[in-house]
């Protein structure tokens, strides 16, 4: 990745079809014919995971955030979506994105030996920039106490690899914000 200055970015993406977009419907019928065209079920359903699947998922994205040594210090993943504050370079934001969302697609497809496509995620995500420590307390607020707000139930399998995700990188932010790192055995997102 590049040397261009670091900064915090709350990251959202969605599963497949979970959201409708106005982009969406205006393409609907286009979309349609093509994937009648291509012989492919016209009609496919909004990709929910459930709390196996989270877990999976997440294993994956421990994998790809070990492998490729980024820095993440928030993560959660609820059924439809996921959430993540990601520390990197402006001009990186988009291909780590990609990289996660591709590559976690890609190890599913292995896992589950699927030899036909796969839509795990929706082609687009959103972010914004986290600009002040108020913002960035809020978000990690935010972000672990989504599933709550979803109604969702705590999932034990999801807490053991976000720990996996999150590793050391919240640690690395704090001393590099001059700030106390977490004792160890602190929690850091329940």
């Amino acid at each position: 990745m590049d040397d261009a200055p670091l900064q915090a970015y709350h990251i959202t993406w969605v599963t497949h079809n979970s959201r409708i977009s106005p982009r969406m419907i205006e393409n609907e019928a286009v979309i349609h014919r093509l994937r009648i065209r291509k012989g492919i079920n016209p009609l496919v359903e909004p990709t929910w995971l459930d709390e196996r699947l989270e877990v999976e998922i997440s294993e994956c994205i421990a994998e790809i955030v070990k492998e490729y040594k980024l820095r993440i210090i928030a993560y959660n993943i609820c059924g439809d979506h996921v959430h993540i504050i990601l520390i990197c370079s402006e001009t990186d934001r988009a291909k780590i994105v990609g990289i996660l969302k591709g590559k976690s697609t890609f190890l599913m497809k292995k896992r589950k030996q699927v030899t036909d496509e796969l839509h795990l995620w929706a082609q687009k995500y959103s972010w914004t920039l986290i600009e002040s420590d108020d913002q960035l307390s809020n978000t990690i607020n935010y972000i672990s106490n989504n599933r709550q707000k979803h109604e969702l139930p705590d999932n034990i399998g999801l807490n053991l690899q976000r720990d996996a995700i999150i590793g050391d990188s919240l640690n690395w932010f704090l001393c590099n914000k001059g700030l106390e790192p977490l004792a160890v055995g602190t929690s850091r997102e329940r």
